[in-house]
């Protein structure tokens, strides 16, 4: 079986994965689930909008190459800051997605919540969104113990979505609670037509 690796373990350079705009997101879900086939914690590490969707589809592609295995993956988004690449430069932001390879059986061993999506709310983000609104709408519903669901639809959408999950984390700290998720790709129709979107499944977790 795959071991566990724990949240805080010591990163190798290789298992860190930078993500440009550009990047192909299956190439990154292959070399994603190569890693945690291997049973380690991978950080992907992105830098605006663009980035950060093709992160988050790679991570939706992952899961569907481990799935014939019997393996899944849990997300813990946040926030870090990169030195500028010169001394002048001033540090820049960037999402961080901390990538943990469970197995199937335990991902829904351990994510206790109710199976029929209808009981959670899903929280439709756009990219004009505000991701503090959309984290302090998660951060009640955690605190409720609800389930809920995330979803974007584009890049600026996507991005917005992490950014209010990595954020809702931070709300709820003084709660001795914390949230993961698992994005998959669903489909929604809008104005007559069926386009496809990314569904973050967020998960409560005792700290």
């Amino acid at each position: 079986p795959t071991p566990t690796p724990s949240w805080s373990a010591t990163i190798v350079e290789a298992n860190i994965l930078k993500v440009a705009g550009k990047s192909n997101p299956h190439a990154l879900a292959g070399a994603l689930a190569k890693r945690l086939r291997e049973g380690e914690l991978v950080r992907m590490v992105s830098i605006g909008p663009l980035s950060v969707n093709q992160a988050a589809k790679s991570i939706a592609i992952a899961r569907t190459y481990l799935e014939e295995e019997g393996l899944d993956l849990i997300v813990r988004p946040e926030f870090i800051h990169i030195p500028g690449k010169q001394a002048d430069q001033p540090q820049r932001s960037a999402l961080r997605f901390n990538v943990m390879p469970v197995s199937s059986t335990m991902a829904s061993a351990a994510n206790q919540q109710p199976a029929d999506p209808l009981d959670g709310a899903q929280l439709k983000v756009a990219g004009g969104s505000s991701p503090a609104l959309v984290a302090g709408a998660i951060s009640k519903r955690v605190r409720d113990g609800k389930r809920c669901y995330v979803v974007g639809m584009g890049a600026e959408s996507v991005n917005q979505a992490v950014k209010a999950v990595a954020i809702a984390r931070t709300y709820l700290e003084d709660d001795m609670l914390d949230v993961e998720f698992q994005p998959k790709f669903i489909h929604l129709d809008q104005d007559h037509d069926n386009k496809s979107a990314l569904e973050l499944s967020l998960f409560i977790k005792n700290v």
